[in-house]
């Protein structure tokens, strides 16, 4: 009941993060007992070793023998109740981990499953005591301290990766947006067209470059095939982002008008997703996998001015 006070404070704060993802579309594989599984299986890979680095990586493969040693180790403990520290934060950390797939794989479907653990930090203090635990009772010293380096190492390889751009599990954070835009600025003229959902962030930079001067238009704003009905630009620059889900940012309309009335002239990708990490998400989601998380289209429109 002290508990219950003293987080009640909290609540508004929790309904607002819950409205922030009710209300999007259904993510792929969102529902269901397949999404349960690898939203649960996903956040403990995501607690062990990170999200900048591949499963198929060496250091990850061995650091993620010595997580499953720790882990079982500290399933034992938990099972065992030998450790009253393990056994609170293992039951708070699988409870909350298991509510929570629960949860956004019945009633709230918009989240992703690889970014289902960044919707459960909370668990994540809880879990690391855990799994410290697990790895203290591991019975020779000498394979203790083996288990521990073996993790160390993953996590400084995540790291690493982190800090020059490689094996991000989701690339929106390596997507160099703001030089994109500032060599745009030099190559876009007053007349052209710049088209881009907001939560990529090309406005969020151009309105910090001194030099932009094209003006920008949401895709996914109804409006912005009105826009281009009225005065077709001479050309149109259109960014999309490689997304893992089935939200549609770029509307079917907006993007037949373009089709039928501008000619494609170049194409660039930026942040290339890795070849096996995007043939297992085919695989998996039964449908073509983007090759860059971010591509832009350049478009020249015959009938602009």
């Amino acid at each position: 009941m002290v508990t219950g006070l003293l987080w009640s404070p909290w609540f508004i704060v929790a309904l607002a993060q819950v409205k922030g993802v009710a209300g999007l579309q259904e993510a792929d594989i969102g529902r269901g007992p397949l999404s349960f599984a690898l939203k649960t299986i996903y956040a403990h890979y995501s607690f062990a070793l990170g999200e900048t680095i591949l499963p198929w990586n060496l250091v990850a493969l061995l650091g993620g023998i010595a997580f499953l040693a720790g882990w079982g180790s500290g399933l034992a403990v938990l099972i065992s109740r030998s450790d009253s520290l393990a056994v609170w934060t293992g039951s708070f950390s699988f409870l909350s981990m298991g509510l929570s797939a629960g949860l956004t794989s019945s009633i709230i479907t918009g989240v992703p499953f690889i970014a289902f653990a960044n919707h459960i930090l909370f668990a994540f203090p809880p879990f690391l005591l855990w799994l410290a635990a697990g790895i203290s009772a591991l019975r020779q010293r000498a394979f203790r301290w083996f288990t521990l380096g073996l993790l160390l190492a993953s996590h400084v390889a995540g790291v690493l990766n982190y800090f020059t751009g490689r094996e991000f599990h989701n690339p929106i954070y390596a997507v160099p947006t703001r030089d994109i835009v500032a060599q745009l600025a030099k190559e876009t003229e007053p007349d052209d067209i710049v088209l881009a959902a907001t939560d990529i962030g090309i406005d969020f930079y151009a309105s910090r470059t001194s030099d932009w001067i094209a003006p920008i238009l949401d895709t996914s704003d109804p409006q912005t095939v009105e826009r281009l009905q009225d005065a077709l630009p001479p050309r149109i620059w259109l960014f999309i982002f490689g997304r893992d889900r089935t939200r549609e940012v770029t509307s079917t309309a907006l993007q037949n008008f373009i089709n039928d009335h501008c000619t494609l002239v170049e194409a660039r990708g930026y942040v290339e997703q890795d070849s096996l990490l995007r043939s297992l998400k085919e695989w998996l989601f039964r449908r073509p996998a983007y090759q860059y998380k971010l591509s832009l289209y350049v478009y020249e429109c015959p009938g602009g001015p």
